[in-house]
């Protein structure tokens, strides 16, 4: 897996997209000595969901927005390793996010979008924490 991690190794741009998707996706409240590791588990991540694929295709992942991205995600991994091989990535967009000034920015990152109905939800930022809990004071 070393040799697959040098051979697809993202560009500066791709870097800093992932690290600060990887601080948005928790809120702002992801402690500095915590994005290093959590870089590398999504990186290792999808270098193995893409080695999968590479020995049982044709295949078809289904797998979060962040890991079909072409910039850092599985599709990224893919085609450094096998960029004769085609490959057609599709991102999810809830419906609320179509209207926004980002979204021909995310549709940038995929070869497809398809627009899901929006879901009412809780904010999850309301309940994230690290470290420890009061109760376990």
């Amino acid at each position: 897996m070393e040799s697959d991690y040098q051979k697809s190794l993202l560009t500066n741009n791709a870097k800093r997209s992932l690290e600060k998707d990887l601080v948005d996706g928790h809120c702002g409240k992801l402690p500095a000595q915590y994005l290093e590791p959590m870089f590398q588990v999504q990186r290792l991540t999808d270098i193995s969901m893409a080695r999968v694929m590479m020995h049982h295709s044709p295949a078809i992942l289904f797998a979060g927005n962040g890991h079909v991205r072409h910039d850092y995600g599985v599709p990224q991994v893919l085609r450094s390793l096998e960029p004769s091989k085609k490959r057609v990535s599709v991102g999810l967009i809830e419906e609320a996010q179509r209207d926004s000034t980002a979204f021909a920015e995310l549709a940038k990152l995929y070869d497809f979008v398809w627009i899901t109905p929006s879901i009412d939800r809780a904010d999850p930022c309301a309940t994230l924490h690290f470290g420890k809990s009061e109760s376990s004071k």
